[in-house]
């Protein structure tokens, strides 16, 4: 009776330790589309209506081709290699987490199957969009070791809705339309084997999209993450970034911070901003998952020079964002916290 207790216990422990290397996974569907597509019209109609069944349960990206005919405005030379990628030779065309599937039948209940698999990966990242620059930080901790292969990181920039290149199909709006891949289609290098619990970062990816890009509203962009083995094509896990800041309008000349020292800190930074005309005051702290970590409403100050001292004892070692808002502008500035 001993022995038989004992290897229940065993199977037990073993059973929770596999389910502790899992977590939720979010899968990813990727489009592809065009507004001179006449097919496309119910496959786009059908994904939309399973999509709005199950809000946070997906990922999604639309890559609009540039066929047939003239093909759809919003073409983009990435997107086309994403083609080349999965061997797409018409649309519309839908692959989930890598594998094809029919965006004219999928149903909810089979995106409810693709989000109940574990996932043995856990991302986050998050994204700020400053005039026409847009900048992703990312993270990627396998939850267990992976065997060789070609592990890829990406960072896609979507639109969530456009309207500027519909065409000859009869559809006026579409979404999650592929921007740019940051910083390439090709990705970032997440190793040829993954080891658990060592996480691969990636700062700073940075794109500016200039005056001739086909953006039609910098308020209205996602970031879309996703870890991918480029050979059997199987994709990890997938999220939406978290949005950090949004500051696409013109602040005038001589408001924000002036200076944010010590950095690194340990136990308090002073954050200096100048005002040249009263604006309601709002200081808050974000971490890398876009988790608020300290707020401080300041109210309305005269137009000056001030200091806020920030206590950071009780922050993690780590990377953080502090956000000054002044009115409706927000202004940001890296701080690291070393302990």
């Amino acid at each position: 009776m001993k022995k038989t207790s004992t290897l229940i216990a065993i199977a037990l422990f073993a059973s929770f330790a596999s389910l502790a290397q899992t977590t939720q996974r979010i899968p990813l569907f990727e489009m592809f589309s065009s507004s001179t597509c006449g097919p496309c019209v119910a496959a786009n109609s059908n994904m939309k209506t399973v999509f709005n069944a199950n809000p946070n349960k997906y990922t999604n990206i639309k890559y609009q081709m540039n066929w047939p005919g003239s093909g759809d405005p919003y073409y983009t030379s990435e997107g086309g290699t994403r083609r080349s990628f999965y061997n797409v030779n018409s649309i519309p065309m839908m692959f989930v987490e890598g594998t094809l599937a029919s965006p004219t039948s999928y149903t909810s209940s089979d995106l409810q199957n693709a989000y109940a698999i574990p996932a043995e990966m856990v991302i986050s990242g998050t994204y700020s969009v400053v005039g026409q620059t847009v900048t992703v930080n990312s993270s990627y901790n396998p939850l267990k070791n992976f065997a060789s292969g070609a592990y890829r990181a990406h960072a896609v920039v979507v639109e969530k809705t456009t309207t500027g290149n519909a065409a000859s199909n009869g559809e006026t709006i579409f979404y999650n339309v592929m921007k740019k891949m940051i910083p390439n289609q090709a990705g970032g290098t997440l190793g040829t084997t993954l080891t658990a619990n060592t996480p691969v970062n990636f700062s700073n990816l940075m794109y500016n999209f200039g005056t001739s890009s086909t953006v039609e509203n910098f308020n209205n962009l996602a970031v879309v993450i996703f870890a991918q083995e480029n050979v059997s094509h199987t994709v990890l896990q997938s999220a939406w970034a978290t949005l950090l800041t949004s500051v696409t309008s013109v602040e005038k000349p001589g408001n924000g911070i002036t200076a944010l020292f010590p950095n690194p800190t340990s136990t308090s930074a002073n954050l200096s901003y100048q005002l040249t005309e009263s604006r309601n005051v709002k200081v808050s702290i974000l971490n890398t998952l876009g988790q608020e970590v300290y707020s401080s409403n300041e109210g309305e100050k005269a137009p000056g020079n001030y200091d806020l001292e920030i206590s950071t004892i009780e922050l993690p070692t780590g990377l953080y964002f502090v956000n000054l808002t002044l009115g409706d502008h927000t202004h940001t500035s890296k701080l690291s916290v070393q302990k």
